[in-house]
């Protein structure tokens, strides 16, 4: 049976970054470049708005583990899970970040393992800018069902009106190799966030704006203390 688009994209991507870099050049092009700056970054950002010693935290998307470096750095955290669809990537993660509370586990499905404990905060960075909204809807649905009442989600996207450099060498991209390459990049707009957040009950969202933050757009939600909604 045929891997979902993303799983055969990045596989198929990471592989040609190690037949023409080094190794640890590919594990940080793999995930955009810029392994140490931007691992520091984001590990500031969850930081700056939630993330605490004694949490536990699913980074859905882990890639070569540049957030989970530096978060271990500065925080005591009581679990960490890192999720991700290549296997090379999970590797490096691992040798990067051999501590015991940090966990790195391939997930190819669209669902999250059966075997999770729920979590603090969930973050997902660059990993929604690569799937169809059917699968956005999906992962989200799933999140709300493994974050614990009052939990946090904290997820970037990248918007097509702050993002049309980005958007236009996607096209071409696709013009060239008759389908998306390397990989789908996925431009969303917030009221489309919003309203899959809205339907799951999501409270307090609150957007921050690629040019205050990451460089993406990212939302952060908090889930009800309520139970649980489905489709």
């Amino acid at each position: 049976m045929a891997q979902f688009h993303f799983v055969e994209d990045y596989r198929n991507h990471v592989q040609r970054l190690l037949e023409v870099h080094p190794r640890d050049e590919a594990m940080s092009l793999a995930v955009g470049g810029e392994w140490d700056r931007l691992g520091n970054m984001l590990s500031d950002f969850v930081l700056q708005h939630g993330v605490t010693d004694g949490m536990r935290l699913l980074d859905f998307g882990c890639g070569s583990g540049r957030l989970a470096f530096y978060l271990a750095q500065k925080c005591r955290l009581s679990a960490y899970v890192g999720l991700d669809v290549v296997d090379e990537l999970l590797d490096y993660a691992r040798e990067r970040v051999p501590s015991p509370n940090y966990l790195f586990e391939s997930n190819r499905a669209l669902s999250l393992p059966s075997n999770l404990a729920s979590f603090d905060v969930i973050c997902s960075f660059s990993v929604f800018t690569h799937l169809l909204q059917t699968e956005i809807f999906l992962y989200l649905q799933a999140f709300e069902k493994a974050l614990v009442p009052g939990g946090r989600l904290i997820v970037s996207f990248i918007e097509l009106s702050s993002h049309w450099q980005v958007f236009e060498l996607s096209c071409q991209a696709h013009a060239h190799h008759g389908q998306p390459y390397p990989h789908l990049n996925q431009f969303l707009e917030k009221h489309q966030i919003s309203t899959m957040l809205n339907h799951l009950r999501f409270e307090h969202l609150h957007f921050i704006e690629s040019d205050d933050g990451i460089g993406q757009t990212v939302v952060i939600a908090t889930k009800p203390t309520g139970a649980s909604v489905g489709l």
